[in-house]
């Protein structure tokens, strides 16, 4: 039947004569609406198909501009573009006409019809992108479970309706970071970290922030923003300037500096100059830095996508207050990564809420058991930075989950001994340690043993401690024996060997 209707309406079209001229901008969709005022001789109620949205350049009666074609009671009819309002649309049912409906509502059929950006711009553009995600190699948080976790939510939420100019899928990658960040650039490149996994905790959070990235990228507020820019430093120098520095803090923070405390994480100095002289750059440098009425733009159709894929509206202001809380426990108002400023985001926060901010969303079970190891590793992350208390944060949201494990309860006498030095306090910690070697029997955790000593040595229980360092010394030698190490290891096993027997030379004089 429909080839029989698009038969016909293609006859109708030759036979107003030889002069009838038009293009279609959209191909043929399936948009299911209703009239909600009279048009023409179909009156309030009437079912219409919105077919496709054509330009028509000479058509007899029609005066040139864009119309939708429509499908009304089995006959093809033009509305003007501009009368679109006389139309309500229905719920749509599946993925392809909800997309087929943000584009038409959006007039993105149009827009993509007119971009006029240099295949020049365009081919340096996908150059910078695909050099900067190489630049992330050393600090890519390589989880191939925690990845498609993430990447699954994405396509669950646009599967592969996003189609623009790019012609590759829209990929997840995720960084090592204890800021919350979630930035797309313009090659479909979704690019999130650590700290904003950790600082969410629910589904419905993190696709309201995938969400509301993804819209971005379909509005094509990156590549306008970079059309905007008037002067763009030649693109070689421009990298070769950010790489060089990142560079020479690896080198500073990681090599130089000899710290005990980088001998846990991959080369991960001084995270947060690094995250900054990273992702700062991107920002102006790839289009990220939207405009309120862009946010608000990909906020609204964020919203409309979460409603019809069944997650929660309200969890796009609850991930917004819950990455706007990590800034407020760090006294950070200012140069905010992706937010610009705290002020910033509280104003989108008011923005979609209005002044009294909703309670944000609980966390769920599904979303703990998918997230508690990159918890465990930002709780570590913080830990070597000094930033004790959102380590004995995180580690309290595993434990209060039910997910901690022993590497969770390690980090949390850790940092609770930097801070803490009561004998309450020392003994909660062992305590701890005694549940990180319960948790780790059937995989030894190398690093209890020492910070037992340690608590000891400060609990002046000299005799315990030397049990502890002996311990430790023997695990050491097996894990020599057992493992193929690698030169670095033989190297940190060596130094430790050689701390343990200092340490137990200096408790027993």
């Amino acid at each position: 039947m429909k080839r029989i209707l698009y038969l016909c309406l293609a006859l109708l079209l030759v036979t107003t004569g030889a002069f009838a001229k038009y293009r279609t901008l959209s191909g043929q969709i399936s948009v299911k609406g209703s009239l909600n005022q009279t048009f023409e001789k179909w009156p309030s109620g009437t079912v219409v198909v919105i077919r496709q949205l054509v330009e028509v350049t000479n058509m007899g009666t029609y005066p040139q501009g864009l119309y939708y074609i429509l499908g009304i009671d089995g006959q093809q009819h033009l509305m003007p573009a501009d009368q679109i309002h006389l139309i309500e649309l229905a719920q749509p049912d599946t993925d392809t006409e909800f997309w087929q409906q943000a584009f038409l509502k959006n007039h993105l059929f149009e827009y993509w019809d007119t971009e006029d950006y240099s295949n020049q711009l365009l081919r340096e553009v996908d150059a910078e992108c695909y050099d900067y995600t190489e630049s992330l190699r050393d600090i890519r948080y390589e989880d191939d479970y925690a990845t498609m976790f993430v990447q699954g939510m994405l396509a669950k939420l646009v599967s592969n309706q996003i189609r623009t100019r790019q012609n590759g899928s829209l990929q997840v990658r995720l960084i090592q970071s204890p800021e919350p960040l979630a930035f797309t650039l313009p090659n479909g490149d979704f690019i999130l970290s650590t700290g904003l996994l950790c600082a969410l905790d629910s589904e419905d959070e993190l696709a309201a922030v995938l969400a509301s990235e993804a819209a971005h990228f379909l509005f094509d507020h990156q590549m306008k923003n970079i059309r905007r820019t008037e002067i763009r430093a030649k693109r070689v120098a421009f990298w070769a300037d950010v790489f060089n520095s990142v560079s020479q803090t690896f080198t500073y923070d990681y090599y130089a500096t000899g710290n005990d405390r980088y001998l846990y994480s991959s080369l991960m100095a001084d995270m947060g100059t690094i995250i900054s002289l990273v992702c700062a750059p991107v920002i102006n440098r790839f289009g990220l830095n939207y405009t309120d009425k862009q946010d608000t733009e990909a906020d609204r159709l964020a919203l409309e996508l979460l409603a019809y894929k069944h997650y929660r509206p309200e969890a796009l202001v609850s991930a917004l207050q819950k990455i706007g809380d990590y800034y407020v426990r760090r006294g950070q108002e200012e140069d905010i990564l992706r937010y610009n400023s705290l002020k910033n985001l509280n104003k989108r926060i008011e923005s979609l809420s209005g002044k009294e901010k909703p309670s944000p969303l609980p966390g769920t079970i599904r979303y703990a058991k998918q997230t508690y190891d990159i918890v465990n590793f930002n709780a570590a992350l913080n830990c070597l930075g000094g930033m004790y208390q959102e380590a004995i944060r995180l580690t309290e949201k595993n434990m209060a989950n039910n997910r901690a494990d022993s590497e969770t309860y390690l980090i949390r006498v850790k940092a609770e001994m930097a801070i803490y030095n009561e004998e309450e306090n020392n003994k909660k910690c062992l305590a701890w340690l005694d549940k990180a070697e319960e948790l780790s029997a059937n995989r030894p955790n190398l690093n209890i043993d020492k910070q037992r000593a340690l608590l000891l040595i400060r609990m002046n229980r000299i005799t315990q401690a030397s049990t502890a360092l002996n311990n430790y010394m023997d695990v050491l030698a097996r894990y020599r024996q057992q493992q193929p190490a690698s030169e670095e290891e033989r190297v940190w096993i060596e130094k430790e060997m050689d701390w343990s027997l200092l340490t137990l030379e200096k408790i027993s004089r």
